[in-house]
């Protein structure tokens, strides 16, 4: 399966600006479906775990960089 790369960029760029904006939901929901697609892309999981922290999910927050972001980059 492929992916218009520019699309996948536009959308990460999207989530972050929601996270920002206090769309934390939305935001979540956008990293959610982005890191199905790129399982081994850590930035999106720091953007989940923006959009959780916005949403004072601290655990959920932590889980996305501990388990996910740092499992996949450990120097992020």
């Amino acid at each position: 399966m492929t992916f218009d790369v520019q699309k996948l960029k536009t959308l990460t760029e999207i989530g972050f600006l929601a996270a920002r904006k206090g769309m934390s939901h939305q935001a979540e929901t956008i990293f959610e479906g982005l890191s199905a697609l790129m399982p081994d892309n850590a930035d999106l999981f720091v953007g989940l775990a923006l959009a959780r922290l916005a949403r004072n999910d601290i655990e959920g927050a932590m889980g996305a960089l501990r388990d996910q972001a740092l499992g996949i980059d450990p120097g992020h």
